[in-house]
């Protein structure tokens, strides 16, 4: 894989999309080297600043997107959903979801394991970065509320989820599935367990929860990071190894001018 973004077609019919702009980008592309070479987007002591500030450009400008206008957020595996306009949009913002219906301002996530979570709708675009917790605690549903709130369609937008964690590199112990019992998950349905390992469909789950907001348009990656730590940041992959940092992947939507 050497493109450095991937990007989901959207059918010829859904025209009223055409506007808006997305990517889920790779770890290629970029100037940053070692072992967070090269696209790596998030501020780290192990990485020299101006690398990440070059590599949110190189993103952005890709999909020819002003850089200036980028919202990031501090990620704190909330189920925290902001509205983004021109009035906030330079803020510093603690949140795990973003909707706009602005044009020209540019969301965007930092994953690397999670799920970056994309909806186009008629008239706003949104942007959520999905961990195990946010998805427990209903920040898919927080999302389609505020959609709902603002006047869009859900049932109508697209919901496209990125690269992430698969069913067989997310290996769970017994404490994280009985926390998945707390919040009534079906073990049967969403727990593998084999002779040796036990693992998580944290794909079928996310599904799960985009259905019952009533979306009919999903679409959802076959890219694991962890499979795929060639081309994509997965700190699982990295704890392997033994390091206590990875980079990050970063997902951006835009409604273009």
């Amino acid at each position: 894989m050497n493109d450095i973004y991937l990007k989901f077609q959207i059918h010829k019919n859904d025209d009223y999309y055409e506007n808006k702009v997305h990517g889920f980008f790779t770890k290629h592309g970029g100037v940053s080297t070692g072992d967070l070479k090269s696209l790596n987007c998030a501020f780290t002591k192990f990485e020299l600043d101006e690398n990440v500030m070059k590599n949110r450009a190189i993103a952005c400008k890709s999909l020819t997107l002003d850089p200036n206008k980028l919202v990031l957020l501090n990620q704190i595996h909330s189920s925290k959903v902001l509205l983004i306009d021109k009035k906030n949009y330079r803020n510093i913002h603690t949140a795990d979801g973003m909707i706009t219906q602005e044009k020209g301002i540019v969301l965007g996530i930092l994953t690397a394991d999670c799920a970056p979570v994309i909806i186009l709708g008629k008239k706003f675009v949104g942007i959520i970065h999905v961990g195990w917790r946010g998805l427990l605690n209903d920040i898919l549903k927080n999302t389609s509320i505020l959609l709902k709130k603002k006047g869009e369609s859900i049932e109508n937008s697209i919901f496209i989820v990125g690269p992430h964690l698969r069913l067989n590199s997310f290996e769970v112990q017994n404490d994280f599935i009985n926390h998945l019992m707390k919040f009534g998950v079906n073990i049967k349905e969403y727990i593998k367990t084999t002779k040796l390992k036990t693992y998580f469909d944290f794909s079928q789950l996310i599904k799960k929860k985009i259905q019952l907001l009533g979306v009919k348009k999903i679409l959802i990656s076959k890219v694991d990071t962890f499979r795929s730590s060639d081309n994509f940041f997965s700190y699982r992959y990295s704890k392997i190894l033994g390091k206590n940092y990875c980079g990050r992947n970063i997902s951006i939507v835009s409604i273009k001018k």
